[in-house]
């Protein structure tokens, strides 16, 4: 008993929810929001309902109503075409949209049955009193077709005035004509009925503009929120470097505006440099907010982490599981000793970094670690140690250009990069390397844009 009472309670809070939402007034607010619509929807409804007067007119033709006289169809015509034509013309004023239809439907409606009534008393046969009722029938596409209007009760309202319509007409049969209840009340019945369901969706489709409308006005706010998010994170990359060691360029791009892609320097004494380049997982603002944090943790880390990557990832890995367990990303961590020409790096789970010395090609620079936030292994990451000279180029990227799809349906991976890199080596200019990769990439495999964050950074010492 008590679940078929939780059971009937359910229902009864279903109800009252339907009622509230499809059957309660508009507030101000909501009726400005379907105002907007209004005129749109009322133009589309005339020409719904322009053709669909024809179709009652193509009955004319059809026996037995064939046997009216044919001075009836210019007025059905002219009388639908005038109303067009002042429908039209018209600004948006409902009030005088609502009247000319109201007349021009009412006149038309009245005709049309009119012309029924003429057409059984001329052959008033049983058969032929069947076929007028078939005919009338077409209303309910009519009264449907009202649904169009966000007018709440004009379903309702043309359905009872062609259900009155059909009552009315009854009374002029002929007596020769043996009529039964079913018969005489079945069309009103459907009429009315048909009025009901499209009294309902009316009431839907007013809720559906007014949410589309709110979600819209909502969707722009949230778009200025991206927007400035956007730049807030843009500003959070280094548009310049102090050290007049290495000089540098990078492209950056974000399907959802912001990404978790990321990089930046460490300034270092004696003129050193650490460079720490990270690939949040995920996409948008989530991701762009763990990366603006992991630049804070990489500020404000001890300085001697900055001079040990393993030790530097190692750390973040802990801060990633402990503080954003459901986070994680791969990172790199390049530490530039340039008094002893040497460089540290370590790498948690990023694709290789590829390397080309002054006058030679690009290649991949193995390493091996474990991505940051699952503290898979200590240290996440093995260190290693290289030397450099003067002209070495270091190329960091996301797997979002790795992984983009060429005009072949294949991902474009290293071997699709390095002969792109190889090619334009000896490009002195770094914004003219980047920007000539990005053609190429375009030229040759057919990749115009990037379904997913991606970024690629050009070092050059």
């Amino acid at each position: 008993m008590s679940s078929f009472g939780a059971n009937l309670s359910m229902v009864d809070h279903s109800l009252r929810h339907f009622l509230n939402n499809f059957w309660k007034p508009a507030t101000l607010e909501e009726e400005k929001i379907l105002k907007s619509f209004e005129f749109r929807n009322n133009k589309v409804f005339s020409f719904y309902l322009f053709a669909t007067h024809f179709l009652f007119y193509f009955l004319l033709l059809l026996p037995p109503l064939s046997i009216v006289p044919w001075h009836f169809l210019p007025h059905f015509f002219f009388i639908s075409l005038l109303r067009l034509i002042l429908i039209l013309g018209m600004n948006q004023n409902s009030k005088q949209f609502t009247l000319y239809t109201i007349v021009s439907e009412s006149l038309i409606y009245a005709m049309l049955y009119y012309v029924f009534i003429v057409a059984l008393r001329q052959s008033p046969t049983q058969e032929n009193f069947y076929l007028v009722n078939s005919f009338s029938l077409i209303g309910i596409l009519l009264i449907l077709i009202y649904s169009i209007r966000l007018e709440r009760f004009s379903c309702m309202a043309i359905s009872i005035y062609l259900a009155f319509l059909h009552l009315l007409y009854l009374s002029f049969l002929p007596n020769s004509i043996n009529d039964s209840l079913l018969s005489d009340f079945f069309p009103p019945c459907l009429f009315l009925l048909s009025g009901l369901f499209g009294t309902v969706f009316i009431f839907h489709k007013r809720r559906n503009f007014i949410d589309l409308s709110r979600m819209s006005e909502e969707r722009k706010l949230i778009d200025q929120d991206l927007e400035l998010a956007k730049k807030v994170q843009d500003a959070l990359f280094p548009k310049q470097i102090t050290s007049q060691n290495i000089r540098f360029h990078y492209y950056r791009i974000n399907p959802q505006i912001i990404g978790g892609d990321f990089f930046d320097f460490v300034q270092l004494r004696e003129g050193n440099l650490g460079v720490f380049f990270t690939d949040v997982a995920g996409h948008g603002i989530s991701s762009a907010l763990v990366a603006a944090i992991l630049k804070v943790i990489v500020s404000t880390i001890p300085y001697h982490f900055k001079l040990q990557p393993a030790s530097l990832l190692t750390y973040l890995d802990s801060r990633l599981a402990e503080d954003l367990d459901s986070y994680h990303a791969s990172a790199v961590y390049l530490f530039f000793d340039f008094p002893n020409q040497t460089l540290k790096l370590a790498n948690a789970g990023h694709p290789y970094i590829l390397r080309a010395k002054e006058g030679e090609s690009f290649e991949e620079i193995p390493s091996t670690g474990s991505i940051l936030g699952f503290q898979i292994r200590k240290p996440i990451a093995d260190e290693i140690s290289l030397q450099f000279s003067k002209g070495d180029r270091f190329f960091l990227y996301t797997d979002g250009l790795t992984e983009c799809l060429t005009n072949k349906g294949e991902e474009l991976g290293v071997p699709g990069v390095l002969p792109i890199l190889n090619k334009n080596r000896s490009i002195a200019s770094l914004p003219e390397f980047c920007n000539k990769v990005i053609a190429d990439l375009a030229a040759d495999h057919g990749i115009k844009d990037f379904s997913d964050d991606t970024m690629f950074l050009i070092l050059e010492l």
